[in-house]
């Protein structure tokens, strides 16, 4: 997929002032969507992250350490992007300056507006969620034309979310709030268990004799590969592979083989997959 350059296609938006809560990796790529939509930060915070890394972006007031209580969140945009755990802690303490706010969107890909609701939040409130698994926030940004959004809350802090994205020529896919733990799990399946299924094979390729770095070396194109095969086929027309052939005879060597093992859970992630695919083969007969 061709990636979108983001500064040619940005267009600067009318916006209330934003103000940031959490400088992770979320929330310092908000801070650069920020600089190039146009919009004015009023302040950010983070519990103990500085931000002097982000160029023009870091020029507004950024507290550091205790939550910014005496702020001013009047007909502001606040954005809540901290873990998951904090976000219900970070909202019911602002409650009170949070219901002076144009809105407020936390950006767990997990839990709902919901959080915000019953923390005492009264104003317009959404969860908008970016499925991206990249940890430099300059990156993230380039990549962000190209990545799926999801949102879900209130309409009126949903249309918010929407005309800020738009601003990157996305357009955030509308989900019920009670889906979001499914959602999210196959969030999780894309990516950490792709991560954990690599880190299992170079494991199993290890046995075979290969160190570390070669295993990689021989993997990861393979992997880069099939995931390329996923651009313009389905799931089960870019399986390759003996399940793909349906050669049984292969795939009994690999289970013995891996019979082999000291550890048992290779066999059982090799016979788990095998068993799903093979199903999924059937149903689209």
């Amino acid at each position: 997929m061709k990636k979108k350059n983001l500064v040619k296609n940005t267009t600067k938006i009318e916006s209330p002032d934003w103000v940031i809560l959490g400088t992770g990796r979320v929330g310092r790529t908000l801070l650069l969507l920020a600089d190039k939509l146009g919009v004015e930060v009023a302040f950010s915070w983070s519990k103990s992250r500085s931000i002097d890394d982000l160029g023009k972006a870091n020029e507004h007031l950024h507290y550091i350490g205790e939550l910014p209580k005496s702020a001013d969140y009047t007909n502001r945009i606040v954005f809540i992007s901290v873990v998951d755990d904090a976000i219900s802690i970070v909202a019911s303490q602002l409650a009170e300056k949070l219901n002076s706010a144009a809105c407020v969107i936390h950006l767990s890909g997990l839990l709902t507006s919901a959080v915000l609701r019953n923390a005492g939040v009264e104003r317009p409130c959404a969860s908008m969620h970016p499925v991206v698994a990249v940890s430099d926030p300059h990156l993230a940004l380039e990549l962000l034309p190209t990545i799926f959004w999801s949102i879900e809350g209130d309409d009126e802090a949903r249309e918010i979310g929407k005309n800020v994205l738009a601003g990157v020529q996305v357009e955030p896919v509308v989900i019920a709030p009670e889906t979001k733990p499914l959602y999210h799990a196959a969030a999780v399946f894309s990516a950490g268990h792709i991560i954990s299924l690599i880190d299992a094979a170079i494991s199993v390729a290890m046995e075979a004799g290969l160190n570390r770095s070669d295993a990689r070396r021989m993997l990861l194109p393979l992997a880069h590969s099939a995931l390329n095969n996923l651009d313009n086929k389905t799931t089960v027309k870019a399986l390759t592979g003996p399940l793909s052939r349906g050669d049984q005879d292969v795939i009994q060597v690999h289970k013995k083989a891996l019979e082999g093992l000291n550890s048992e859970k290779p066999k059982a992630i090799y016979d788990i997959l095998n068993a799903y695919m093979a199903q999924r083969i059937q149903s689209q007969d």
